[in-house]
């Protein structure tokens, strides 16, 4: 449930949102001709500030995509290199 009965998101939304907005982007210099990198960062809850295991991060519009681990880090690879939008989903 992203909002609870007045509208207001809930915590686990606040924290994808958080999450998807705050997602660490290191695109890595790789080989030239790829033009791919690697997307690394960490999923929390907003409020709580508690790491979130098995949230599903993937780029969108791409088939790139994992579950954080244990302490709610993940990485990306094989991104393409430029602007990159990152959507996580519990």
């Amino acid at each position: 449930m992203l909002f609870d009965w007045s509208g207001r998101w809930t915590g686990r939304a606040r924290a994808l949102a958080t999450a998807a907005l705050g997602a660490a982007l290191f695109i890595g210099a790789g080989n030239v001709s790829a033009q791919q990198g690697a997307i690394t960062g960490t999923v929390s809850d907003s409020e709580t500030l508690q790491p979130v295991a098995g949230a599903q991060v993937f780029v969108s519009g791409t088939v790139i995509g994992t579950l954080s681990g244990a302490q709610g880090t993940y990485r990306l690879e094989g991104v393409p290199t430029g602007q990159t939008t990152v959507t996580v989903r519990l």
